[in-house]
């Protein structure tokens, strides 16, 4: 079992620097980067694995590879480890994440008469620290009673769950 992670890592490395490489170049590389990986595929990947792959070109906007990209699959250490590299190497990464309460209506006395929405930041050291802070900067606007909704605002969230 544990080959068989580590072939896939190895093969998801791979896949990574070639198609970082391929970014740099024409369109022939692109082609021999899918008979690379093809290569690989057919040759190196354990009898019995299930692989999904899609290389996608962020500067170009274009994919450069795809196989079995839209077959569902359940994630693997490795494959959070690439996820989890890829999304430390984008721009703003050193931006903390932000959970916000908005309001939407009026304050009459100490009253909101109107909706609270909770605008999710998906931060994953949210506590309850963090929830009594959110409620202090209501308490701070006079707000103590809701007559309105709690709504909870996840639109920042990617709506395909189970792929295309």
């Amino acid at each position: 079992m544990k080959r068989i992670i580590l072939q896939a890592c190895c093969l998801l490395l791979f896949s990574w620097l070639f198609a970082h490489r391929a970014s740099a170049q024409q369109a022939d590389s692109v082609a021999t980067l899918a008979s690379r990986i093809d290569t690989l595929l057919k040759y190196e990947l354990p009898a019995g694995a299930h692989a999904g792959l899609c290389i996608y070109d962020l500067t170009a906007g274009r994919m450069l590879y795809e196989y079995q990209a839209d077959k569902l699959s359940r994630p693997a250490s490795t494959m959070k480890v690439m996820t989890a590299i890829t999304a430390l190497s984008q721009q703003g990464i050193d931006e903390p994440f932000r959970t916000e309460l908005w309001t939407r209506g009026r304050i009459v006395g100490d009253t909101l008469k109107g909706d609270l929405y909770v605008v999710g930041g998906f931060d994953p050291e949210l506590d309850e620290t963090d929830l009594k802070e959110l409620i202090g900067g209501l308490t701070k606007r006079g707000i103590r009673v809701l007559d309105g909704r709690i709504v909870g605002d996840v639109s920042m969230k990617d709506s395909l769950y189970w792929g295309t």
